[in-house]
């Protein structure tokens, strides 16, 4: 099944300048893990790349 440009991602992280009404903006994002990290958590093999901070957009 496609799945390309109808997907929605859900954001809690209020200080991303990308969510809106607990929406993310950004027709893509990045997932990144931490720097130097291997560690197979969630938490720090799987953090949005593409944030930015709202009082820096």
């Amino acid at each position: 099944m496609d799945k390309q440009g109808h997907q929605t991602i859900g954001c809690g992280v209020k200080s991303c300048c990308y969510n809106s009404n607990q929406r993310c903006t950004l027709d893509r994002i990045d997932v990144e893990p931490t720097e130097n990290c291997n560690s197979g958590k969630a938490c720090d093999e799987s953090m949005c790349a593409s944030y930015c901070c709202k009082s820096g957009k």
